[in-house]
């Protein structure tokens, strides 16, 4: 079975990982090193900064991922800014921000491979949806926005839902399925051990 390094600290994300591979044969192994906290334009930018970050550190082709968590009403606020942000104001906040608002929103993510420190590919993942009226459903610390958000065409949030129903379609499940039809199309991939 080829295997992925996942650097991450959110046990969480691992799950997701291994739920969006492990139908392509692809394991996931996690590292967790302590990667900077990068700010950037899009999770796409800071996705790779991370991954350079994190192969620097592990010396190995290694996958990171950045989400972020997008209102429409505020041209995407808070964005790439999701986790000080609901640190900052916590569910209760973001629940009043989108008060008077039609609560569209989305979750982005880009997962970043980083084969060596010059060569970095991304995939991206996206879920459409809006925001509850309240917070619904028990969400982990890890995971804060899931009791938030209802995804198109769903009637309960993140946090409400089956591990199976929530990862079939999760921005982040997406984005790894990418990764992994990448590497099991072979591009780029040729001449170095994934694991």
């Amino acid at each position: 079975m080829v295997k992925i390094l996942f650097a991450t600290s959110n046990a969480g994300k691992v799950r997701e990982a291994r739920f969006a591979l492990a139908p392509l044969g692809i394991g996931v192994e996690r590292v967790e090193v302590e990667l900077r906290e990068e700010q950037g334009e899009s999770v796409e930018e800071v996705a790779r900064a991370k991954a350079i970050d994190a192969f620097e550190i592990v010396g190995r082709p290694v996958a990171v991922e950045d989400t972020g968590f997008f209102i429409t009403a505020f041209k995407g606020f808070p964005g790439v800014y999701s986790k000080p942000v609901m640190k900052a104001i916590g569910r209760s906040g973001i629940l009043k921000l989108v008060d008077g608002t039609d609560g569209k929103a989305e979750f982005r993510t880009a997962v970043a491979f980083a084969k060596n420190r010059a060569d970095v590919e991304i995939f991206s993942g996206a879920a459409a949806g809006r925001v509850a009226d309240a917070a619904m459903g028990e969400s982990a610390d890890s995971l804060p926005y899931d009791s938030l958000f209802i995804p198109a065409g769903a009637r309960k949030t993140y946090a409400q839902m089956g591990e199976g129903e929530k990862l079939s379609n999760s921005s982040r499940a997406v984005a790894f399925r990418k990764l992994g039809e990448f590497i099991l199309s072979g591009k780029k991939t040729r001449g170095f051990e994934l694991k």
